[in-house]
C-alpha cells in the first residue's frame, strides 16, 4: 500500500471543537419518493343514467414534502340543478380490498364549492390543497360521487411514484486551485473539474467531457457519488495542440441531469527541467530524490487528525511515502495515489532546482493530513 503511515512519532488527545468537524454524508436519497400520480380509471359501472352524476376523467398528483394533493375531476354532464346535485369526494392513501383508505376531500357538485375546490368549466372540478399530511407511501387515490346513501360512480386509480432527481452544475474548472488555465502545448495536463448537485437525488456515476478547438480531451469521472447539496471533483486530461488561445467546453452527465460551462485556456511557456538530485524541505519533513526526469523516494512527514465528534480527536506525526512518478514537461506535479481504505495527493510545480506543492491524505477512523512545502536541491 503506497501513502502508507511509515513511523507514529506522537500520540496525543485532542479536544472537539465545535463546527471543526465536516458533517457526514447525508443518507443516500437514490430512490427517495418526492411525489406521485395517476390517472383513475372505472372499475363499475355508474349507477345512475344521469350524466351529471357521472365520472369521466380524472388525474391526481401527490406532492409529498409539501404535503399538496392536486387533482382535476371531470364530469360527464354539467350539474345546474338540485336533481344533479351530489358530493364528489376524492381519497388518497394506501390501497387496501375493496378501494383506497387515507385522507378524503369533498365539495358538493352544485352551488358553492368547499374551498380547497375550484369549478373551472361546466363539468370541470380542480383541487389543490395542502392542508393534511401526506405518507410517502400512499400509492392509490380514489373519486366518486355520492348523495342519499347511494354511490352514483366511481373510479380507482394507482398512483406512480416519482423518485428524485440530481441537478447538477459546474461550481468551477482550475488549475493547481487557480481558475486560470495556462497550458503548456502538446503536454497532457489535468484539470480539476468542480461539481455540484443541486436536485434532490443522488448523483451516482458522474462523468465529465470536454472539447475545444485546438485541443484533445480525456474525458473523466467523479469516483463517488454526489450527495444533494455537496461537490465532487474529476480530473479532465487536457492537451493544448498549438500556442494559441481557445476555450474548453466542460459538460457533465449523470442519468438525465446534464450541465455546461465554458473556460478560457491560454499557453504557457514550458518551466526549467528539475534537475536531477536529492531534494529537502527546510524543515526536513519532506525528502525525495529526482532521478531520470523521475521523482523516487518520496516521504513526508507531518501531523495526521483522527475522529472528532462525539469523541476528542487524536493527534499523531507520522511519515508518509508516494509512488514515483514522472515529472511531466508542464513542470505540474499532479498525483493520486489511492487504496481500498485511504487516498493521497501531491499536487504543485517544479521548476530547475525547487518543488513547491501540498500533500493530503484521507483514510480510516477519519484521520487526514495535509502539508504545504517547497523542497530544494541539495546535491
Amino acid at each position: 500500500m503506497r501513502a502508507r503511515l511509515l513511523t507514529s512519532l506522537i500520540s496525543v488527545a485532542g479536544i472537539a471543537l465545535a463546527g471543526s468537524v465536516a458533517a457526514a454524508p447525508a443518507a443516500r436519497a437514490d430512490g427517495k419518493v418526492i411525489a406521485a400520480s395517476g390517472i383513475l380509471k372505472r372499475v363499475e359501472p355508474p349507477a345512475t343514467d344521469n350524466a351529471a352524476r357521472q365520472l369521466v376523467q380524472t388525474s391526481v398528483r401527490l406532492v409529498f414534502d409539501q404535503n399538496r394533493a392536486t387533482a382535476t375531476v371531470v364530469l360527464a354532464g354539467s350539474p345546474t340543478t338540485g336533481a344533479d346535485q351530489a358530493t364528489l369526494r376524492l381519497t388518497v392513501g394506501e390501497s387496501v380490498p375493496g378501494g383506497c383508505d387515507g385522507p378524503a376531500y369533498a365539495t358538493p357538485t352544485v352551488g358553492d364549492t368547499d374551498v380547497e375546490w375550484q369549478r373551472t368549466g361546466p363539468t370541470t372540478y380542480v383541487l389543490d390543497w395542502s392542508g393534511v399530511y401526506l405518507d410517502d407511501d400512499y400509492d392509490c387515490a380514489a373519486v366518486e360521487l355520492v348523495g342519499s346513501g347511494t354511490r352514483y360512480d366511481y373510479l380507482f386509480g394507482t398512483l406512480v411514484p416519482e423518485h428524485a432527481q440530481p441537478a447538477l452544475q459546474v461550481d468551477s474548472t482550475t488549475l493547481l486551485g487557480k481558475p486560470k488555465l495556462n497550458l503548456v502545448p502538446g503536454v497532457w495536463t489535468k484539470i480539476d473539474v468542480d461539481v455540484r448537485n443541486t436536485g434532490q437525488g443522488i448523483a451516482s456515476q458522474v462523468v465529465v467531457q470536454g472539447r475545444g478547438k485546438g485541443l484533445k480531451v480525456k474525458s473523466a469521472t467523479v469516483p463517488y457519488d454526489i450527495y444533494p447539496g455537496s461537490t465532487g471533483t474529476a480530473k479532465l486530461t487536457v492537451k493544448l495542440k498549438k500556442k494559441r488561445k481557445t476555450k474548453l467546453v466542460v459538460t457533465v452527465l449523470s442519468g438525465v441531469a446534464r450541465a455546461t460551462a465554458n473556460a478560457k485556456v491560454k499557453p504557457a511557456q514550458a518551466p526549467s527541467r528539475l534537475r536531477a538530485g536529492t531534494y529537502r524541505s527546510k524543515d526536513k519533513s519532506v525528502t525525495f530524490r529526482v532521478k531520470g526526469n523521475k521523482v523516487v523516494g518520496f516521504r513526508v512527514r507531518t501531523q495526521t487528525t483522527c475522529g472528532g465528534y462525539p469523541n476528542p480527536f487524536t493527534y499523531t506525526t507520522n511519515w508518509y511515502d508516494m509512488p514515483t512518478f514522472k515529472l511531466p514537461k508542464s513542470g505540474i506535479v499532479d498525483v493520486t495515489d489511492r487504496g481500498d481504505l485511504y487516498s493521497a495527493t501531491l499536487g504543485g510545480r517544479a521548476s530547475g532546482k525547487k518543488v513547491k506543492a501540498t500533500f493530503r491524505y484521507s483514510g480510516p477512523d477519519r484521520c487526514r493530513a495535509t502539508k504545504e512545502f517547497t523542497a530544494k536541491r541539495i546535491g
